[in-house]
């Protein structure tokens, strides 16, 4: 998958308010002395980069800021980071009995088995992670 850019909106949240208290787009005389950001299609894909990154600088500053912590080590930013990027070191699929990554998909359609027994009072009992670590769920040994 690929995503470019072709527009760019950044507001802070004087210029956001202003618009949604009127319910109508700012006039470019309203919105004079604002501080937002406004790239259009065709824009120069460096001047999007480098407009974009002042932006991306001054929040990670202001969160730096609230929380008192570097940016990338804050719980909600890593999770953050692990929600959009996901797993890549795991395959995604629903959580299966068996012994380990290579069984595959139940043929009999039985892969409900693993929420099942995890919810038995022997069972596991494991609910997600933290998503700021997340490990991913385990198998769980049909032998038992």
């Amino acid at each position: 998958m690929r995503i470019d850019i072709s527009a760019l909106d950044l507001d802070d949240g004087a210029a956001r308010a202003g618009e949604y208290a009127t319910l109508m787009p700012l006039t470019p005389k309203e919105r004079e002395g604002q501080n937002r950001l406004q790239v259009v299609a065709g824009a120069d894909a460096a001047a999007i980069t480098q407009e974009a990154a002042g932006v991306v600088g001054a929040f990670k500053d202001a969160i730096k800021n609230a929380y008192g912590a570097d940016f990338e080590e804050l719980r909600f930013i890593q999770a953050f980071h692990h929600a959009a990027k996901g797993l890549a070191d795991r395959p995604v699929h629903y959580p299966r009995p068996g012994l380990g990554p290579r069984v595959g998909p139940d043929p009999a359609g039985k892969n409900f088995e693993w929420f099942v027994a995890n919810n038995h009072k022997n069972g596991l009992g494991v609910a997600l992670d933290a998503l700021w670590e997340p490990r991913g769920l385990p198998y769980q040994d049909k032998r038992r």
